[in-house]
């Protein structure tokens, strides 16, 4: 079939791919999409102040300028390919019957858009894997080909807790009602509304276990949830809401480079986290020379989701390939808490 037939199917498919369910997508809601490598941006450190009374008479009192700092981050850019051959072309089809008389050319789109959504997931998981960096660790850790740096938020040190020897949740007399409740005046006390507890099912059980006889505490089983989108992420599970807190497990996992599977979250830490917060995905420009000199050597195909797709045909094979340039950004670095919960 021509690579031209190809591409157009590349761009139809790429258009309705959906996008694979995040949970902590849903803590960085703002979007800001442009095409610059390097995005300016201000962190945020201090609630809100209060106004001074003074005599009518008197002039205006100054008052403290809210603290921001100015930061520089060159976006990570994002580049997953899968290489089909004529020998993909001669397998039969998953979910196909062996004697199936479906055509090369419609095999070939298969094979093409089955490549497309394997790219935009494994996109997908790397930014959800970054916005939980960010979320527990206060800072992105980019390693990769030609890719060695940590971009730190500058998180308050207050916002990284460690319970202690005696205090764990897993000792004997832990003040779990205590301590929650020490975590919202933290994260108010920047200005932040603390309105969920996210950790593994092993440190969110004994938080569960303690506060389910509360009168605080209540389960939502059907409806009335503002994250209700959050029960298709795989490994979600909403345990109820205490002190106006929504309580979540997320056991999700993903598998490295190296194909390993990994644990998306950390064990023995909980994050308490805002869900209203200046935190956004910042998208910048792919780098794609050829799309931008209109070239022919490739073809290219700006999809949506701010990622760029393209097909690389060689004699033998064709690749495809999709970039994305872009990263979270917790431009409320106050926003979230982080506390090792278990001993």
């Amino acid at each position: 079939m021509a690579f031209e037939n190809l591409t157009r199917h590349l761009g139809k498919a790429v258009e309705t791919r959906a996008i694979k369910p995040s949970f902590f997508a849903a803590f960085f809601l703002a979007q800001d999409v442009h095409n610059q490598e390097l995005v300016e941006f201000d962190t945020k450190s201090f609630g809100a102040g209060i106004a001074p009374f003074v005599n009518p008479l008197k002039d205006g009192k100054p008052v403290e300028i809210e603290g921001y700092d100015n930061n520089i981050l060159k976006l990570p850019t994002i580049k997953p390919s899968k290489i089909l051959t004529s020998g993909d072309l001669s397998k039969k089809p998953f979910g196909k019957a062996v004697y199936d008389a479906t055509s090369k050319n419609a095999q070939a789109r298969e094979l093409m858009t089955d490549a497309i959504d394997d790219n935009g997931d494994r996109i997908d998981v790397r930014l959800e894997v970054m916005r939980i960096d960010a979320s527990f660790n206060g800072s992105l850790t980019i390693v990769g080909e030609g890719e060695d740096r940590v971009v730190n938020f500058g998180r308050d040190a207050a916002n990284t807790v460690d319970l202690g020897a005696g205090f764990y949740w897993d000792d004997t007399s832990p003040d779990i009602d205590g301590d929650m409740r020490d975590f919202i005046k933290i994260v108010a006390g920047n200005g932040y509304s603390a309105t969920h507890i996210v950790g593994r099912s092993e440190s969110i059980a004994p938080l569960i276990a303690e506060v389910k006889t509360e009168t605080d505490f209540r389960r939502v089983e059907n409806g009335g949830l503002k994250f209700q989108s959050m029960l298709d992420v795989n490994g979600a599970i909403y345990e109820g809401t205490y002190l106006n807190i929504e309580i979540w497990s997320y056991d999700g996992v993903y598998k490295d480079a190296a194909g390993a599977t990994q644990k998306a979250v950390p064990e023995k830490k909980v994050v308490v986290m805002s869900a209203v917060s200046e935190n956004e995905m910042s998208y910048g420009y792919a780098g794609d020379v050829v799309l931008e000199l209109d070239m022919a050597l490739d073809y290219s195909v700006d999809a949506s989701n701010n990622t760029i797709s393209k097909v690389i045909p060689n004699r033998s094979t064709v690749e495809v390939e999709s970039v994305l340039t872009g990263a979270p950004l917790l431009k409320g670095r106050n926003s979230t808490l982080v506390a090792t919960v278990l001993k």
